[in-house]
């Protein structure tokens, strides 16, 4: 995507935000215990992820990749973010390497909000940028451009559902000698449904599942599914753990866990 389409795109999604009908901003209390962020949000946010993988016999190894995000409100309907990768990769045949991988950039509008949480709706677009070197698998190798849409509605006081649906398109041929980091296609789609549930002010779990389909033959199809645990550690800041495993299909880990931090603003 080249300079002159972005700077369209973005001034596209600003009038948007500034035009689309909307209602006052929602009291929604899935956000503000940053169990998830559908609507456009302030918040800075760290998180440890790790997991395992096996794709044959050069490729099997563990991955951890340490990395800050943070989301900044431009308007109440409009937020741009950034998530900076830092990435440690070890191969079972010794072979390793450690340093920054690929940065994502992105931004969120919000289409409508109800009161209270009832029905919230967003759509993101973002890009990849291919800052991590490809020959030690630590970056893809190109970018990469990505739309989605995003729904939650509070169900009661205590449930929560959310689903989303996205679109992720490579823009040039992948450089990287290994795919341990990005297991990806091309072209693909990926959706996840998820519930949380709050038995605790303070306490939340969530159950999701995420689906990645693709026309490629390179990476097939994918089921996993996730269980998380969060808590809300004061008014702006908060903790959770999850885990990760594939269920059916073309496994891209053996298991990933996350574990996260993050400051709300």
């Amino acid at each position: 995507m080249g300079p002159h389409a972005m700077k369209s795109a973005l001034r596209l999604l600003a009038a948007a935000a500034v035009l689309s009908p909307m209602t006052a901003h929602a009291h929604h209390p899935v956000s503000e215990a940053g169990a998830a962020w559908v609507e456009p949000s302030g918040y800075v946010e760290t998180a440890v992820d790790a997991a395992a993988f096996d794709f044959g016999a050069r490729e099997q190894g563990h991955w951890q990749v340490l990395t800050t995000r943070a989301e900044v409100p431009i308007l109440e309907q409009w937020s741009v973010s950034a998530s900076i990768p830092i990435a440690y990769l070890r191969f079972t045949d010794g072979r390793g390497a450690v340093g920054l991988s690929d940065i994502e950039l992105s931004t969120r509008v919000l289409l409508h909000a109800s009161q209270h949480g009832g029905f919230i709706a967003s759509a993101v677009v973002g890009t990849t940028l291919p800052t991590g070197e490809p020959n030690d698998a630590l970056g893809a190798g190109h970018f990469e451009a990505m739309g989605a849409l995003l729904v939650s509605s509070q169900l009661t006081s205590s449930l929560n559902v959310y689903a989303s649906v996205a679109y992720k398109n490579a823009i040039g041929d992948s450089l990287t000698a290994s795919q341990a980091l990005f297991p990806h296609n091309n072209r693909e789609f990926e959706t996840m449904q998820g519930a949380q549930w709050f038995w605790w002010p303070e306490f939340w779990t969530e159950l999701t599942s995420r689906q990645i389909v693709s026309w490629e033959d390179s990476w097939g199809n994918l089921l996993e599914a996730g269980i998380r645990t969060g808590l809300k550690t004061s008014n702006t800041t908060r903790a959770s753990v999850s885990v990760w495993a594939p269920v059916s299909g073309s496994a891209r880990t053996e298991w990933r866990t996350n574990l996260s931090w993050a400051w709300m603003f």
